[in-house]
């Protein structure tokens, strides 16, 4: 059963409970109510009949024990029965008990049974003739003093069961075409709902089914929960396609960054074994390239493994790092001069070996391209209105090619004489990512390449 017919039978489910317990709570309180009320008749026809035969009567009169005229209230009423006794004997009943006595003495209440249901609320003293089931009522009777006898009354319950049977099969009924139609409002209701839904999953099983991730969820409707979902699955396909786009541009360019120098250490080895005895000359110059090839492979490699590490890093241990001091210690490692400018006690949270490797980039470009006389100038300031820090980082090289300037921190991105591998932005960036940050290149009015990374403020 599918989702839909689930929230339909649930729907259906829980109208079911409502209707049992108010239809239930409804039999219960009028069986109550009209075995009460049966019972207060009962009693009033008792002590009515007893005092008939008590001192004083009623409006003067007054009756013997069997006199007829005991009863007479009874006669003729189908619901009614008297029943006047002395001690342990019978004097006189109602005609319509044939055969059946009533119980002398009172009885314990009891429950009110309907088709074997028990009527709870419903205690009474109860008994069965053989035209049905009665409620029981007594009342004495006193002459001088002294009791002489007693009334015995007992109403019949054959109308009381016949309203609880009618109410029960109109509530039936009732029930019945109620649960009918609500059952089809909500599975309309149902339906239009999960429309939604189905939509949903139509439009992912697309995508799906064509392996197209450039494919995204056209979201209308209401903002309810089937939007969020949606927005939430467009924006999992964003990373997915970005992810994939960069491990498709990292394969495609290592393959051509690491096929070139294995081709030239092996051809150079190839001639070194063909030629190198008869020609001690080319010996020198083929290990001098040899050496330079895999020392550029051994680069290559080691920046494609720290560009996977650092893009599938999951929990980063980052530390509060005070710029002025963690910068003033790296800069003791550094072979170039580098000045440092900003504000004290700024604080950023930063993985501090990712630190290091980040300002070691920018570092290693400044040195490889700033000339003669290469050097290194980091300004940090924080922005108020935004509780940020840019970080700026500026050489005194020849700046970026503008070509090359929208496309810096993609993977193998370099200038065509560059001895670089292309990576170490592409790096960067992922580095400043990974801590919340963003990073951006440019070239300086001053002159040279200019980096800025806007990091998170600590909070303090």
């Amino acid at each position: 059963m599918g989702l839909a017919g689930r929230l339909t039978v649930s729907l259906i489910a829980a109208l079911l409970v409502v209707f049992g317990l108010l239809g239930g709570s409804l039999v219960l309180n009028l069986s109550h109510h009209l075995v009460m009320q049966a019972q207060e008749e009962a009693q009033t026809v008792a002590r009515q009949s007893a005092q008939l035969a008590s001192n004083g009567g009623v409006k003067g009169q007054h009756l013997s024990l069997n006199d007829p005229g005991m009863i007479a209230a009874a006669e003729g009423r189908s619901t009614l029965y008297l029943q006047v006794s002395q001690g342990n004997n019978i004097v006189q009943r109602s005609s319509d008990l044939g055969r059946a006595i009533l119980p002398i003495q009172p009885l314990s209440p009891r429950l009110l049974y309907w088709a074997h249901i028990p009527l709870w609320g419903s205690s009474a003293p109860l008994m069965t003739l053989p035209r049905g089931r009665v409620v029981l009522a007594w009342a004495p009777i006193w002459q001088q003093g002294h009791k002489i006898g007693e009334i015995e009354a007992a109403v019949s319950l054959r109308g009381t069961l016949n309203a609880i049977q009618t109410v029960g099969q109109g509530l039936l009924v009732v029930g019945i075409t109620a649960l009918v139609l609500a059952s089809l409002v909500s599975a309309l209701l149902v339906y239009r709902s999960y429309s939604r839904v189905r939509w949903l999953k139509n439009a992912v099983a697309q995508i799906r089914s064509g392996n197209d991730l450039a494919q995204r969820l056209n979201i209308e409707g209401p903002r309810d929960e089937v939007y969020d979902l949606a927005q939430a699955f467009n924006h999992m396909v964003n990373q997915l396609d970005e992810s994939f786009q960069r491990q498709r541009l990292v394969v495609a360019h290592a393959s051509h960054q690491l096929r070139t120098p294995i081709a030239t250490a092996i051809g150079y080895a190839n001639m070194l074994r063909n030629w190198g005895q008869s020609e001690p000359d080319l010996v020198a110059e083929g290990l001098e390239v040899i050496h330079e090839q895999l020392e550029r492979l051994h680069r290559t490699i080691e920046a494609i493994l720290k560009l996977a590490e650092t893009d599938e890093a999951k929990d980063l241990k980052t530390e509060a790092i005070v710029l002025k001091s963690y910068l003033a210690t790296w800069v003791l490692s550094q072979t170039i001069p580098v000045e440092l400018d900003g504000q004290p006690n700024v604080t950023v949270r930063f993985h501090p070996d990712m630190f290091a490797e980040l300002l070691n980039i920018f570092g290693e470009n400044a040195r490889r391209y700033g000339g003669g006389r290469p050097q290194l100038r980091i300004h940090w300031v924080l922005d108020d209105t935004t509780s940020r820090v840019i970080l700026t980082l500026t050489d005194n090289g020849p700046g970026f090619p503008a070509d090359l300037l929208p496309h810096l921190f993609h993977p193998f991105v370099k200038h065509t004489e560059s001895p670089g591998s292309g990576l170490g932005l592409a790096l960067a960036r992922t580095i400043v990512e990974r801590h919340g940050g963003r990073i951006f290149a440019a070239n300086s009015p001053q002159g040279g390449a200019q980096i800025t990374i806007v990091l998170p403020q600590l909070a303090s």
